[in-house]
């Protein structure tokens, strides 16, 4: 392969790595992010266990990114459960997290 398809397939990557490729959908700026005390008196209706791509080809992605992502899947999984509330119930690893999704209100 030539040196330029080669830096353009490079480039190609660290910019796909850069993306965010899960898309919010109605009513997720309605889901609270809360800490696991709050919802001692809240009904758990299930438990969304979410993955992400960590890696695109060879590049790590950003934590943050993988983070902001797995997020927004554990608030579309609410929205869809029917839950007001969701609880991070294990920190984000190689793209995956788990999330208690509630009804408290």
């Amino acid at each position: 392969m030539s040196r330029i398809k080669t830096a353009a397939l490079i480039g190609a990557l660290i910019l796909a790595g850069g993306c965010t490729w899960v898309t919010p959908v109605d009513g997720v700026e309605a889901i609270a992010l809360v800490k696991p005390q709050v919802v001692q008196n809240c009904e758990k209706l299930s438990t969304a266990v979410l993955q992400v791509k960590d890696k695109v080809g060879f590049i790590n992605r950003s934590g943050a990114k993988v983070s902001k992502e797995l997020l927004t899947m554990a608030r579309n999984q609410a929205v869809q459960a029917g839950a007001d509330t969701i609880v991070a119930e294990t920190a984000a690893d190689d793209g995956s997290q788990k999330y208690g999704l509630y009804r408290c209100r």
